[in-house]
């Protein structure tokens, strides 16, 4: 589990509410049986999206190898169909408008599916899936299921209780550049940053929000 004053707490606690919120407007799980089409889109999520679902993953002792080959053989088939994007994710992005310009908007349907679809199960993860795969279907609209557009203000706060965190001594919001799923595992995970995602792991379930953007300062000066 995690303690309460931590960032994993935090992201818990603001997907229970939004699914709270979902089920409230009889909005939640409307998805066609064993649909896959938006698991095959290209989305982003953020870093502590990415923790916590490696968090999921130790505490259910699932094989995190599996996916950090799956997201080898992803990025391989990336880089071949969309060369210069791969580009713009190994590129380095200086200011906060770089970053908010690096969005989501585009689509891919030449994509293979997620590294979490299971085909025989579906989402492998889905108790922690990120925010898009919580929103997707229910407050923004399917054009499959056809459900309503409803719930701009939960869904932007959950957009941004998942995104950020403030640290007080320093007075600064600490919010980084969003990448693919299958990228954070592709690169996080690789043997050059591998050593400082696991302490950040550790870090997000057991040490205050205060105490882990001080790690995350910390890291960007070095």
């Amino acid at each position: 589990m995690e303690i309460k004053s931590s960032l994993a707490y935090t992201i818990r606690s603001a997907y229970e509410e939004f699914d709270s919120f979902t089920d409230k407007l009889k909005i939640t799980n409307m998805c066609i049986p064993h649909c896959n089409v938006c698991c095959r889109d290209y989305f982003n999520i953020t870093e502590y999206e990415f923790l916590y679902l490696l968090k999921y993953i130790e505490e259910n002792k699932m094989d995190k190898s599996k996916y950090i080959f799956l997201s080898r053989q992803y990025a391989n088939c990336f880089k071949t169909l969309h060369s210069n994007k791969f580009i713009e994710l190994e590129s380095y992005m200086a200011t906060a408008e770089q970053i908010m310009a690096d969005n989501d908007a585009e689509y891919f349907n030449d994509l293979p599916l997620c590294i979490f679809w299971n085909e025989r199960n579906g989402c492998s993860v889905y108790q922690a899936r990120p925010s898009v795969c919580r929103w997707y279907g229910s407050c923004a609209p399917c054009r499959l299921i056809g459900n309503p557009n409803v719930g701009k203000v939960a869904a932007s706060k959950l957009a941004t209780l998942t995104s950020s965190v403030y640290n007080k001594k320093s007075n600064k919001i600490i919010s980084f550049r969003t990448y693919p799923l299958f990228y954070w595992f592709y690169k996080f995970l690789s043997p050059e940053y591998r050593e400082v995602t696991n302490i950040k792991v550790k870090a997000f379930s057991f040490s205050s929000e205060e105490n882990f953007s001080a790690l995350e300062l910390k890291f960007i000066q070095h």
